[in-house]
């Protein structure tokens, strides 16, 4: 596989990791804790900079709901669309109770 190619990947992974952070609303260093792993070693894979193990990608499937097929490629499932929509409605919810505390 040319290097180009491998490099590409391994962007892609980091972006989609990155989505899957924010979309659970965990800081850098929360996310890092969750996998085990250093908040700078996330940073660099989620810059493509460096890769994570199979195991490391397995792990945040398993912890987050996202499939190993959505971080490793991008495939999104009916489960993980659901997921999508639960965790926006999740979002949604939070910003309305913080509003209703505000008015009392």
């Amino acid at each position: 596989m040319k290097l180009e190619k491998k490099e590409k990947i391994k962007k892609d992974i980091g972006e989609r990791i990155e989505y899957i952070r924010n979309q659970k609303n965990m800081t850098k260093e929360e996310f890092a804790k969750l996998i085990d792993i250093s908040g700078q070693h996330l940073g660099k894979a989620i810059s493509g900079e460096k890769g994570l193990s199979i195991e490391k990608i397995i792990e945040i499937s398993n912890k987050t709901g996202y499939s190993t097929d959505f971080i490793l490629k991008g495939t999104i499932s009916n489960v993980e669309i659901n997921n999508k929509k639960i965790d926006k409605i999740k979002n949604n919810l939070n910003s309305i109770s913080e509003i209703l505390n505000t008015m009392t």
